[in-house]
């Protein structure tokens, strides 16, 4: 089981305080299936959940704890899910993510291509 950082944070607050992931999910009008699957990162963290997560625990935690889970949130909305790609398609944006971190920039042609929503050019 694998969390996303938003779902460890919670899951951390959650386990101090004692509550349960009903009873947040409950507070969050949604199911523990759902709040389960976004903690996994196999759901999206939508911004309605973030901001309901935040007043969840606004009046329970400490400043610092929030301002952890707000840096928790921002670091899960920038992940890209691939574990819906094919194997061949992991290996493409592996690479991809690659060549970014290691300085070299994305080529013109591909820059453009993402520019244009990757569309195929055939219309």
């Amino acid at each position: 089981m694998k969390l996303t950082p938003f779902g460890f944070q919670v899951r951390t607050l959650r386990m101090e305080l004692g509550l349960t992931l009903k009873t947040m999910a409950d507070s969050l009008e949604v199911s523990s299936a759902y709040l389960s699957s976004i903690e996994l990162g196999d759901r999206q963290l939508s911004s309605k959940i973030a901001e309901d997560t935040l007043a969840f625990f606004s009046s329970r935690v400490s400043s610092s704890s929030l301002q952890n889970l707000r840096e928790a949130i921002d670091k899960t909305a920038q992940m890209v899910p691939i574990d819906n790609l094919a194997g061949e398609e992991k290996i493409l944006v592996a690479a991809f993510a690659r060549r970014l971190t290691d300085g070299e920039g994305v080529p013109p042609e591909i820059y453009d291509w993402l520019k244009k929503g990757g569309e195929n050019g055939s219309k």
